[in-house]
């Protein structure tokens, strides 16, 4: 399996995530017009998930517990 861009070190926030999506998957594949729609719908979710949630990391919100392992 191949490893995300990156790598593992890639920051935990959704404009790294988009900017990371739209480098592996739209630009230079889609038109400039469709990677600029999905630009900005990629924006949009994450302004709207800053506000819901009041942070921008889909993994591990600040104060809160890491999720706990299952065994």
């Amino acid at each position: 399996m191949p490893l995300p861009i990156d790598g593992l070190t890639a920051p935990d926030s959704i404009e790294a995530w988009a900017s990371r999506y739209l480098d592996a998957a739209v630009r230079g594949v889609r038109s400039a017009e469709v990677a600029d729609k999905i630009a900005l719908h990629l924006a949009r979710f994450r302004d709207h998930f800053h506000t819901v949630h009041g942070h921008d990391r889909p993994t591990n919100p600040p104060g809160l517990p890491r999720p706990l392992r299952l065994q």
